[in-house]
């Protein structure tokens, strides 16, 4: 019982819902009757169950289970109640029971081999929880779903193309109105704007795409109050943006300037070593051979009373003729000046995914 194999929803207007999904959101139809129409979508399917009765519509959750029996057993030992036992049906065996915020869940052992279609994605059924930390408990320790993320505010599970996703239930429709209702159905395309054009061309109310952060998201509802929501499938991250991920943080550069000590009759000249971890720390310096730091003392001399403006004698009284270093303060900064400006410069050419320059790539589409 791995995989989210199908989406069903009972309705009791299936012929009003069949012409939003067909004609207005664009799904192609696999299996059209009275009773049950089951539409041709990626990931898992989507079908539509014929519900008289107004008071029992809603969604349930099918997941894939090669032996039926075994697993509902194991489910109720666990402390689940199964919903009128095990169904034999002409398609196959069927076995249906309640998680923790009501939502009407089944293991589906068929037949026949079951395929999920080519169109539009199914990516993700949602379950907007009140309680999140017993419906967590009830999906991984109940049914035995492994965990991809688990955050206060996403916990998803491994469930195939189609992944079963926990999200706090939102109390306030106008900002999450997708997840103020008990389930959300995501679907996923590779150009949600035409998409959205498209589905408002055809009367479907959906709203203006926008980024949360997390991509381009979209959302609507179906004629029974079904919360949709639509993304854009994420482009593949390029080599470039994931070397340059390390090096997205504004903090002071890897690397000090640092001036290498003259020697008598050598030029001028400066080296840059790289310091990792040693950023804005003062690189210890070893006395140099045949002097201790105990040579130096300060004489008793003005400045300016020698020749040209100098000392009569110099402080440093080992070495005189030794040509003194000093530290390249100022062109420590400005290196670091540099470097920062071509590590921002190397990260805004190398970031082709991000959402400022997604949109401005859309607006030189259009």
């Amino acid at each position: 019982m791995n995989r989210l194999m199908q989406v069903i929803l009972f309705t009791p207007e299936i012929d009003r819902m069949k012409r939003f999904y067909g004609s207005g959101l664009g799904l192609s139809i696999r299996t059209d009757t009275p009773d049950w129409v089951e539409f041709d979508t990626a990931g898992a399917t989507l079908a539509l169950h014929a519900m008289p009765d107004p008071g029992r519509k809603g969604i349930q959750i099918r997941f894939e289970e090669p032996d039926v029996e075994s697993r509902a057993r194991a489910i109720e030992s666990r402390g689940a109640q199964l919903e009128g036992g095990i169904q034999n049906f002409s398609m196959g065996k069927v076995a249906c029971f309640w998680d923790p915020e009501g939502c009407l869940l089944s293991i589906f052992q068929s037949h026949h081999p079951h395929t999920e279609g080519i169109g539009t994605k199914l990516s993700v059924v949602i379950v907007n929880a009140r309680d999140m930390g017993a419906t967590r408990a009830f999906y991984r320790n109940v049914l035995g779903f492994s965990t991809t993320v688990d955050s206060p505010w996403w916990v998803e599970f491994e469930t195939g193309s189609a992944h079963l996703a926990l999200h706090p239930r939102v109390d306030n429709p106008e900002r999450e109105s997708h997840h103020a209702g008990p389930i959300t159905v995501g679907f996923s395309t590779e150009d949600l704007m035409a998409w959205v054009d498209d589905m408002r061309f055809r009367g479907v109310n959906a709203s203006t795409p926008h980024d949360d952060g997390f991509g381009l998201r979209a959302e609507a509802q179906d004629p029974d109050g079904n919360a949709l929501a639509f993304s854009e499938a994420a482009a593949p991250v390029a080599l470039e943006e994931r070397l340059a991920e390390p090096f997205e943080e504004d903090a002071a550069p890897g690397r000090l300037p640092i001036r290498k000590p003259l020697k008598k009759g050598s030029k001028a000249v400066s080296r840059i070593a790289s310091t990792l971890g040693l950023v804005g720390k003062k690189p210890k310096q070893e006395p140099a051979k045949g002097r201790t730091t105990g040579s130096r003392k300060r004489v008793a001399s003005v400045r300016g009373a020698g020749p040209s403006g100098s000392r009569v004698r110099p402080k440093r009284t080992a070495g005189s003729k030794r040509a003194r270093t000093k530290p390249a303060i100022g062109r420590l900064r400005k290196a670091e000046r540099r470097t920062l400006t071509r590590k921002k410069q190397a990260v805004a050419s190398a970031s082709k995914t991000r959402p400022i320059k997604r949109a401005a790539a859309r607006k030189g589409r259009k």
